[in-house]
């Protein structure tokens, strides 16, 4: 979806101070916390959220996980309806601040998804020495060694 005129009638029903808070966290970094505020203007509009691809990080950061009913709604009605997202966004869901086992599951099947993706293959081969340099250090603890520096 391209900003502009689609995004504003996507946004229909938010006021303009909203949106304008809502286009700043869309496009935080992926390091970027989230304060109470804007994860509770996220979670306000998160139905709206489901069609901006740009929205699911932010979203599940948002999420209380220690309330079972907004699990249960993030992860079973809402995740089911989002949007394709991009590779960098499910790789951001495979990162060690999600431990939600649906949520790691949606981001491996985007990756899946994206394998046919020329674009998407481009931003992994890039992602590649990132990926071999936690292999290093993620491989040796699951077996129980130490990593090699």
């Amino acid at each position: 979806m391209s900003s502009g005129c689609a995004l504003s009638q996507l946004w229909i029903g938010i006021t303009s101070i909203d949106s304008w808070v809502f286009q700043v966290i869309l496009n935080y970094a992926p390091s970027q916390v989230l304060t109470s505020e804007e994860k509770d203007l996220v979670w306000k509009y998160r139905f709206y959220l489901t069609r901006d691809k740009r929205g699911l990080t932010k979203f599940v950061k948002s999420v209380t996980w220690r309330d079972a009913m907004e699990v249960k709604q993030a992860v079973e009605e809402l995740l089911p309806m989002w949007t394709e997202i991009d590779t960098d966004d499910a790789l951001e869901l495979l990162g060690p601040g999600i431990v939600d086992s649906r949520v790691r599951a949606f981001a491996v099947r985007q990756l899946a998804r994206a394998d046919d993706d020329v674009s998407a293959a481009s931003s992994a081969a890039a992602m590649h020495p990132v990926l071999l340099c936690l292999g290093a250090y993620v491989i040796p603890f699951a077996t129980g060694s130490s990593p090699q520096v």
